[in-house]
């Protein structure tokens, strides 16, 4: 009879490109700051193409965070504190191998902040994630630093319910990898989106494309 029956029951699945529809997913934007847009200190090439894309992505989810370099001065990744050239590799006094850059993203300066392009969700709640900010440690990740200090990121996704993670921004062979990874291993469906990527260079880009295509866990997404 009409109306005793309620709606069908919904089950999630995933489509042809591994978004699982009907479970709650978030946005990790990663490092779209200044310093990181060409002009910046640490430019990525071609770093502000993306912004007009990741634009159009927020009312596609539950909930966007912005993971953000947040250095104070003198960080250990500045190849300003140790007296060297930057885009180096060295080894630090307690024997850990550090890669050292001009200096970037420091609290509180222009660098640090978002291109003024970069729009913020209005329909949907989001938040800033600081890493980095340890000074003795870095942190590609935006989930935990190189000393393992944990960032707010994964509580705010497990407050929020958060299941499937979409991973964009800057850059592909450095914070995107290391955050997509993370993600993984915390238990997270994950899925990178390459139209809204962008790396330092072809080379270690494309090394870090086929890390994670060779982890059945990471969905790649052209």
């Amino acid at each position: 009879m009409p109306g005793i029956y309620g709606p069908p029951e919904f089950h999630p699945f995933t489509d042809e490109n591994g978004k699982v529809h009907g479970m709650p997913t978030a946005l990790i934007v990663v490092d779209v700051q200044r310093d990181f847009m060409p002009g910046g200190t640490l430019a990525v090439p071609s770093g502000d193409e993306i912004i007009e894309i990741i634009n159009g992505m927020y009312d596609e989810y539950d909930f966007v965070a912005f993971t953000m370099d947040s250095h104070p001065e003198k960080h250990i990744s500045f190849a300003s504190r140790h007296g060297k050239d930057p885009f180096q590799s060295i080894v630090l006094p307690d024997g850990r191998n550090q890669m050292i850059w001009p200096d970037h993203c420091v609290q509180g300066s222009v660098g640090w902040s978002h291109p003024e392009g970069l729009k913020k969700p209005t329909k949907v709640t989001f938040a800033d994630i600081w890493k980095g900010d340890n000074l003795e440690f870095d942190s590609y990740s935006g989930f935990k630093d190189d000393g393992g200090k944990e960032t707010s990121l994964e509580r705010q996704l497990k407050e929020h319910k958060i299941h499937q993670v979409d991973v964009v921004g800057v850059a592909t062979d450095y914070c995107v990898l290391w955050t997509v990874e993370d993600a993984t291993a915390l238990n997270f469906n994950v899925r990178v989106l390459l139209k809204a990527c962008r790396g330092v260079a072809s080379e270690t880009t494309q090394a870090a494309i086929a890390r994670m295509r060779a982890n059945e866990r990471i969905t790649v997404v052209e």
